[in-house]
């Protein structure tokens, strides 16, 4: 089935319910007691915080000058370099363009036509051709590796051979609309694309080294209660993202003597929203309950993350007790 291309009013409406603040509460009962309750927002970044986001990374440097000049148009160059930079290209051949002899890029030209993202014509590169819109989407499709017969679309305004390269990138955000995909693109454009790209393709199961590391330990109060302290650990090499869809964030099922006695969300409402929780490296969430008047026995209980479509099953964790 394809995936339609979403245009107009539902996706202005749907952005907007998703990019406001939103509150969530770590348990159920939000605001009651001493309970604390975990602030989650989605903000929007500006061009100049993603045009820093992607400096941090390395991706992006600037001009000589040190400015970003994010009005100025897009050269193939400084495309394929941006490029090189964020997937950490190798050169596995030598390319005999007439015209990258000498020039700035040409490591990194060449390790992103190895790749097969771009390519010359006629034994020219053109580097300092500028790159439109629609060769901007057909670069980036590559990249994600996005199969442009997965989406269904209008005719969109640019050429005939762009159509399925648009109704890709345009689906996955990866380009923001325009009256004209026949246009230069800038540098600002490419700030905008290469964001999108980054985040599609190493965050929420994308190009991901190491994982969301759980841990779980509890404390047996005077009165005979436990109290558990549920951990996830960002040891991935990138920042994640979370996404929720409920004021749910965690789950966990208690067994007592090898049999399922209870589980925490069973009785329990949540309220219906979508919420994200970003995670930089080295970053932890924590979590808490309390569980009371437990009778003798041997138990066994197991927490997770309640994330959307259950993203990351390695944070899911366990822990042995006794109740004498």
């Amino acid at each position: 089935m394809k995936k339609p291309l979403i245009t107009g009013l539902l996706s202005l409406t749907l952005a907007a319910s998703i990019f406001n603040p939103t509150y969530a509460a770590v348990d159920s009962n939000c605001g009651e007691g001493e309970v604390t309750c975990l602030e989650v927002i989605k903000k929007v970044l500006t061009l100049n915080e993603k045009y820093a986001f992607l400096q941090d990374k390395e991706i992006f440097k600037g001009k000589a000058d040190g400015k970003a000049h994010l009005d100025k148009k897009m050269t193939r160059a400084e495309l394929a370099v941006v490029i090189d930079r964020m997937l950490e290209l190798e050169v596995k051949g030598k390319h005999s363009f007439k015209d990258l002899k000498k020039h700035w890029a040409k490591d990194e030209i060449e390790a992103v036509v190895d790749a097969g993202y771009m390519e010359g014509s006629e034994g020219k590169f053109l580097p300092n051709k500028h790159v439109t819109l629609e060769e901007l989407a057909s670069v980036l499709v590559k990249v994600t590796e996005l199969d442009t017969g997965d989406y269904a679309s209008i005719w969109l305004p640019g050429s005939d051979w762009a159509q399925g390269y648009l109704a890709a990138a345009l689906t996955e955000e990866l380009l923001g609309k325009a009256d004209d995909y026949t246009a230069k693109a800038t540098r600002g454009d490419l700030v905008q694309s290469i964001y999108q790209t980054y985040q599609m393709l190493f965050t929420n199961g994308g190009i991901v080294a190491g994982t969301l590391e759980p841990s779980l330990t509890y404390v047996e109060n005077k009165n005979g209660s436990f109290d558990f302290t549920y951990k996830v650990k960002n040891q991935t090499e990138k920042v994640q993202t979370l996404e929720f869809t409920s004021g749910q964030r965690f789950d966990y099922d208690l067994y007592k003597d090898g049999k399922e006695i209870y589980q925490y969300s069973m009785d329990k409402m949540f309220i219906l929203e979508y919420a994200e929780i970003e995670l930089k490296q080295g970053e932890e969430l924590t979590f808490n309950d309390t569980l009371n008047d437990l009778k003798p026995g041997n138990y066994e209980i197991e927490f997770w993350l309640a994330d959307k479509d259950n993203a990351w099953p390695d944070a899911k964790t366990k822990i042995s007790f006794k109740v004498k």
